[in-house]
């Protein structure tokens, strides 16, 4: 994945973690972030499967319980 450093996107791509970011705007960084990855597999491959275990934080049932908690969380103590 590459990505700009732009809105939300660094919250969801962490540079050189789950994929690279280059500056908004900038076709020169674009250009090498797309060769390195081109060139370079086991850089493909690690962060294809960090970004994959970072991808299963999001999943509906992981997210979901969070919710619920926070939510039973604030009526709780709204009650008190």
């Amino acid at each position: 994945m590459v990505g700009t450093r732009l809105g939300g996107t660094p919250e969801m791509i962490t540079d050189g973690e789950t994929g690279l970011l280059v500056p908004a705007g900038d076709t020169d960084a674009l250009v090498n972030a797309m060769q390195r990855l081109i060139a370079d597999g086991d850089l493909r491959e690690k962060l294809s499967q960090a970004a994959y275990h970072r991808a299963n934080q999001y999943k509906a049932e992981v997210i979901v319980p969070q919710f619920e908690d926070l939510y039973r969380q604030l009526i709780k103590a709204a009650n008190q």
